[in-house]
């Protein structure tokens, strides 16, 4: 799944932003989202995805905590 244009919501924070760009390190993929006016760069790993709605165009998360305010 292409995740670009998905908007990314976390099950504690909700709504985080929309995914503009995925970045491919080789080991891992990093979603680049907006977030407060600053990127935010949030790994698009198996274990943190809990449901995706591609109709609606929607990623929910449980992001670890703090992840957020680096």
């Amino acid at each position: 799944v292409q995740f670009i244009g998905f908007e990314i919501v976390d099950v504690d924070h909700g709504p985080i932003g929309r995914i503009h760009d995925v970045y491919d390190l080789g080991t891992q993929s990093l979603a680049g989202v907006h977030y407060r006016d600053r990127e935010v760069l949030i790994p698009l790993h198996h274990e943190l995805i809990e449901a995706v709605h591609e109709d609606v165009k929607e990623l929910v998360m449980a992001l670890p905590k703090g992840l957020l305010d680096l």
